[in-house]
């Protein structure tokens, strides 16, 4: 400072009570949130402070069910009727919108405070692009950090993208970093997940490659779910017959779907029949293994039905001949021996690739998970060209000669041999693509390190034991050396701690869960085995899926309806951290919320303020 000011004067000032009151009100204007929640309410009566929580309350309900603002006025008259006193101010859509965007707030700075308030932080991204009812792309983020010594995923934010290429993408994404305040964030950074895009993954402009200039030490990782369907779509696109059995179960979609006649008439043919009504679905969809195999699962529960219905359709003389026509194309697949047993076949084969599918869609699922998973299900397979699984072998021991659910089939004398050929051919193509789609997480030298979490396949020999997980530990502290230098890491002690840490697991939670044994880990003994658990976190954080993603942008699809298509992104991120990670309306507590917005805005709170008549 220069002047003709005195340092004993500057000094006196800097002591005074006029000062501090004035830096204390800056402080709080720059951070609403450190307020003292006590000096906040002291401004309120209790009168005001009730009236505000059920205000707030009902906001938030407003926001959790995905309504529009302007719904808040009538929701309010609804409970003055019921005998609350809501006064007569703040009952407007605009008032509305402040309370969720503080309630966000409170939400956005619990999450900022969260990351910076450890040390060391590792977390990993994971991102997905889409485009929202408005005709806006926007780029969703969500983080994967430990919270309480377990791996959970986080909604980060969402950002629009200006252009959908890889430095628009990685600009929404570092714009969304700065928005929850992680300034800092490369130096935490350890994995990026994807869904495989180019634009995430192009090996010389994708923006997993433009973030290693700064982050070396980054893993790109391809989501397991969205690996798992281009591996079953490799293995049977050029089998003819589940080509053939696709088009049949999307024509009879569409038969039902947009002919509320065909639909009645199935139902009143279940009914006399005594036969459950299930419509076939839809086999496109976000999750095409899911998918088909609900919609396999419909028509072979009730293959019955279904084929009566279309031989009526066929022969009847009120429909249609685009539906005479696909109801004859349904019969001839429903009445071959060959076809109709592939059907059930294939719903064998997609009952066991279901359950992968969901098992990598759980946000608690670690890298270490995938490699078990996986083996099962290509063991399961196998096992199918042994022995006929549940479906297949309730359709053969149903099958009276070539009588089917009182369905004479039609079978020929090669029908087995090739039906043989047929399940060996799926199976072994299914087998190797889902090898080839997975072989990374064996070759590449970290997510192959990823198997020392899994603490009940750790060797029970004392010679095994001393040196297991030596080599991973050397591996993941070479590949992560510069972000560890960051956080005073030494390996030597990681090495050493390791050894103590097996020896504590073994003798004292060989017998729990992994997530139990870590999760102890990380709450009890984060200062004994400081170092080791940096790796240790690194691994629990890598995101092998990005099926968060997805669940985020369905959530979005349920606030930004063609009735809210003008919601701008600022105001949707509000609705989506809530929608994403809110607690349910009865749980939540509005009270820091309101402090918050008691300090901010530049307009005086008039609480109290009753209109004249």
């Amino acid at each position: 400072m220069t002047g003709s000011f005195r340092k004993t004067t500057i000094q006196a000032h800097a002591r005074s009570k006029s000062h501090h009151c004035c830096s204390e009100a800056h402080r709080v204007r720059e951070n609403p949130e450190a307020a003292p929640m006590g000096r906040v309410l002291r401004n309120m009566n209790s009168q005001i402070q009730e009236k505000l929580t059920k205000l707030f309350n009902s906001a938030y309900f407003i926001s959790k069910e995905n309504l529009a603002f302007a719904k808040l006025p009538e929701l309010c008259k609804l409970q003055m009727k019921n005998g609350l006193d809501l006064g007569e101010t703040y009952l407007n859509d605009h008032r509305c919108k402040e309370f969720i965007q503080s309630i966000s707030t409170v939400m956005k700075n619990d999450l900022h405070n969260q990351i910076t308030s450890r040390q060391p932080f590792f977390f990993s991204c994971m991102s997905d692009q889409a485009v929202d009812f408005g005709v806006i792309e926007e780029e969703i983020v969500f983080i994967r950090t430990l919270e309480n010594g377990l791996a959970v995923n986080k909604y980060a934010t969402i950002q629009r993208v200006e252009k959908s290429d890889a430095n628009g993408v990685l600009a929404s994404i570092v714009n969304g970093f700065e928005d929850i305040g992680m300034n800092n964030w490369k130096d935490g950074l350890v994995a990026i997940g994807s869904d495989g895009a180019s634009v995430m993954t192009g090996v010389r402009n994708g923006v997993i490659a433009k973030l290693r200039q700064d982050v070396s030490w980054l893993v790109g990782i391809h989501c397991v779910a969205h690996k798992l369907e281009l591996a079953v779509l490799d293995g049977i696109k050029d089998v003819q017959y589940f080509a053939d059995l696709t088009e049949m179960l999307k024509g009879l979609y569409k038969h039902y779907h947009y002919s509320a006649k065909a639909l009645r008439e199935l139902e009143e043919l279940a009914s006399v029949m005594a036969e459950g009504c299930n419509r076939p679905v839809n086999v496109t969809g976000s999750r095409w293994v899911p998918h088909n195999f609900r919609a396999l699962k419909v028509v072979c529960n009730k293959y019955k039905v279904i084929h009566a219905h279309m031989h009526q359709t066929a022969v009847s003389g009120n429909s249609s001949a685009t539906m005479q026509g696909r109801a004859r194309n349904v019969i001839s697949k429903l009445e071959s021996y060959k076809h109709v047993a592939f059907m059930f076949f294939m719903l064998d084969i997609l009952d066991e690739l279901q359950k992968l599918s969901l098992t990598f869609q759980k946000d608690e699922v670690a890298v270490s998970d995938v490699k078990n998973a996986l083996e099962r299900t290509r063991l399961s397979l196998t096992a199918l060209l042994a022995r006929p699984g549940a479906n297949l072998r309730k359709f053969e021991q149903s099958v009276n000669v070539t009588v089917f659910e009182t369905v004479t089939l039609n079978k020929r004398v090669n029908d087995d041999a090739e039906l043989t050929n047929l399940k060996n051919r799926v199976v072994n193509a299914t087998n190797q693509y889902l090898g080839d789609r997975f072989d990374n997480f064996e070759q590449d030298p970290v997510l192959s390190a990823a198997h020392i979490l899994e603490v009940r396949h750790w060797p029970n020999d004392r010679e095994q034991l001393a040196v297991f997980g030596e080599e991973e530990i050397n591996v993941l502290s070479e590949h992560f050396k510069q972000l560890l230098e960051k956080n005073d890491f030494d390996q030597e002690e990681a090495l050493s701690e390791w050894l103590d840490l097996k020896v504590l697991v073994k003798n004292n939670y060989g017998n729990l869960r992994k997530q139990a044994v870590w999760q102890a880990m990380f709450t009890d003994f984060a200062e004994r085995f400081c170092n080791v658990l940096m790796l240790i976190e690194i691994l629990l954080v890598l995101p092998v899926c990005t099926a968060c993603c997805e669940r985020g942008f369905s959530c979005m699809s349920r606030i930004k309806t063609q009735y809210r298509s003008k919601l701008d992104s600022v105001t949707l991120d509000y609705l989506l951290r809530i929608g994403i990670d809110g607690v349910s309306s009865a749980d939540f507590d509005p009270q820091r919320a309101i402090a918050l917005w008691w300090n901010t805005g530049e307009r005086a709170k008039r609480p109290n303020f009753v209109r004249n008549s």
